[in-house]
């Protein structure tokens, strides 16, 4: 059994905990490929992350780790996020459904740059 996990065999769930597995600071998005390389090579299909002793998810992680897991084929959730954990996923999950659009007009002539 690999580093930071506990498997339950009979609904065959697959227990990892981050802080062991990955550290309590979750700050880059080679960090959820590591993560998603694990959590692939398993074979159950429900995959709990535990996010106890977790202190830091940044933006760039968070939305790699939302959109490798939209595209998962197994079943993964969360527990034990703390708020800040929490708030950063939702901001994240928000800017999926609501991306900023950047309207770009031409302007009428020319800018000289010098």
């Amino acid at each position: 059994m690999g580093k930071g996990r506990d498997v339950d065999m009979k609904n065959k769930i697959e227990k990892i905990r981050l802080e062991k597995h990955i550290g309590a600071l979750l700050a880059f998005r080679d960090y959820v490929d590591d993560l998603f390389e694990e959590i692939n090579r398993l074979d159950a299909n429900v995959i709990e992350l535990d996010f106890e002793g977790v202190e830091f998810m940044s933006r760039s992680f968070a939305h790699e780790y939302l959109m490798r897991k939209s595209k998962s084929e197994k079943d993964i959730y969360e527990k034990n996020k703390c708020p800040s954990i929490q708030k950063m996923l939702s901001v994240v999950e928000r800017s999926f459904k609501n991306p900023r659009k950047i309207r770009v007009t031409p302007t009428p002539h020319p800018i000289k740059i010098a």
